[in-house]
């Protein structure tokens, strides 16, 4: 879900822009029933995820290890709780901004808690450092994707592995920072999403967001080669997979949308403007994207077997290393 960044304006040569949504009795004066059957629809997506997510949470208090159990519920949150905030967009599309912003830290927090769950599968960082023994850091990654023939090739070693985990947890940080100015930047009027300029926010904001998010990817990469048959018995490969694509669309999405709003690309209805119907048909695809990848994250950390003899692991050897490292 990405940061919608204003509904549409009333403009006037003699007044400066108005920020204008319409209110949700608008909404169904416009689309009458439909947007009715629309809201019932994501109700049910959306108790269908949070009821996944009870399940999951059951299952996991019960055979995971204790460490595990936060970073997995929230991993699996994501997808309920963006959902809650596409609903909520639609009924109130006056709201789109704020929980577009909330929706996005929520899930670079997952994504940060995924990393750690990854060291944890392995027993913290000094253990998978045993496991993957001499191994070079595979900086050829896309999307870096530098040249293997001058790419230097250094030894992984806890220095690396760290920096590895903190392009990853700066995601969350610096998405914050990023929603706040540019919902800072759009109430005082300094800037217009989609605007392609020199003079205008949008361009340097939008680079800082995609620097993020680069770096938030290349790391994962990374970790994925690293990683590669060894956690097989977690699913860890396809869980990767879907946490990246679940990642990738939602900001690409942002980057289009606000692309095709300014240019042009979207219409507008009888009570919506452009922005405000590309954030609501936004809001719907991610909808449906949470739905689909909800569903497949909720198999993938139900496998029974993947938990098998992790609980005595976490007396032995899980639970000591992972306070030994977290306290380096």
């Amino acid at each position: 879900m990405a940061v919608n960044f204003g509904s549409g304006y009333l403009n006037n040569s003699e007044c400066p822009p108005v920020i204008k949504a319409p209110t949700t009795r608008e909404l169904i004066d416009d689309l009458g029933g439909y947007v009715i059957a629309l809201w019932t629809i994501a109700s049910l997506i959306v108790l269908l995820l949070c009821g996944l997510l009870v399940k999951t949470t059951i299952i996991v208090n019960k055979d995971a290890p204790r460490q595990w159990r936060r970073k997995i519920v929230w991993i699996n949150a994501i997808y309920p709780f963006v959902s809650l905030m596409c609903l909520c967009s639609l009924i109130v599309p006056a709201s789109s901004s704020l929980l577009a912003a909330v929706a996005i830290i929520f899930m670079s927090n997952g994504v940060s808690k995924f990393v750690d769950l990854c060291m944890m599968y392995f027993g913290g960082e000094t253990k998978l450092l045993e496991a993957v023994e001499e191994m070079t850091v595979p900086l050829t990654k896309p999307p870096a994707c530098c040249c293997g023939l001058c790419c230097p090739r250094p030894i992984l070693t806890k220095r690396y592995l760290k920096a590895m985990k903190m392009m990853v947890h700066q995601l969350p940080f610096t998405q914050s920072a990023y929603c706040l100015m540019s919902l800072y930047l759009f109430a005082a009027q300094l800037t217009q999403p989609g605007q392609i300029a020199y003079n205008d926010a949008f361009i340097y904001l939008t680079a800082v967001n995609v620097l993020s998010f680069m770096l938030a990817m290349y790391s994962l990469a990374m970790l994925l080669e690293i990683t590669k048959g060894k956690l097989a018995q977690f699913r860890y490969t396809p869980k990767s997979f879907l946490i990246k694509v679940t990642l990738v669309l939602v900001k690409v999405q942002d980057i289009v949308f606000n692309l095709l709003v300014h240019y042009g690309g979207i219409p507008e209805t009888p009570s919506m403007t452009p922005a405000t119907y590309g954030a609501f048909i936004r809001d719907i695809m991610v909808l449906l994207e949470m739905l689909l990848f909800g569903l497949l994250t909720h198999k993938l950390y139900n496998v029974p077997d993947q938990y098998e003899g992790t609980m005595d692991a976490e007396d032995n050897v899980i639970g000591k290393t992972m306070m030994g490292d977290e306290n380096d």
